[in-house]
């Protein structure tokens, strides 16, 4: 799903795809990721978010991704990220991208 200028993703976008272990939404244009948007992606081990500009982050966007191993958001515009976005990533490798 690259490059094909996404704007937006709303609240559980991916709720039909619960077996996909792997995602890469970069380069698109979504600027806020919304709570839930990841929701019932119960065997997500990648999420790739990079060059999208991406300004805000909900608190509940990355929840019930137990999971998720690498969560790659560089090259964005991110304003504020708290520890509080990743509570509930059991899985997440420390050494973030």
């Amino acid at each position: 799903m690259n490059s094909l200028n996404l704007n937006e993703l709303e609240n559980f976008s991916f709720v039909n795809l619960s077996n996909l272990d792997q995602l890469s939404l970069s380069m698109n244009r979504i600027s806020n990721l919304k709570n839930f948007t990841f929701s019932n992606l119960n065997k997500l081990s990648i999420l790739e978010l990079t060059q999208n500009g991406i300004l805000t982050i909900d608190l509940q966007a990355f929840d019930l991704l137990d999971k998720l191993e690498l969560l790659n958001l560089a090259n964005n515009l991110i304003e504020t990220i708290q520890s509080e976005h990743f509570i509930g990533l059991k899985s997440l490798s420390s050494d973030l991208i």
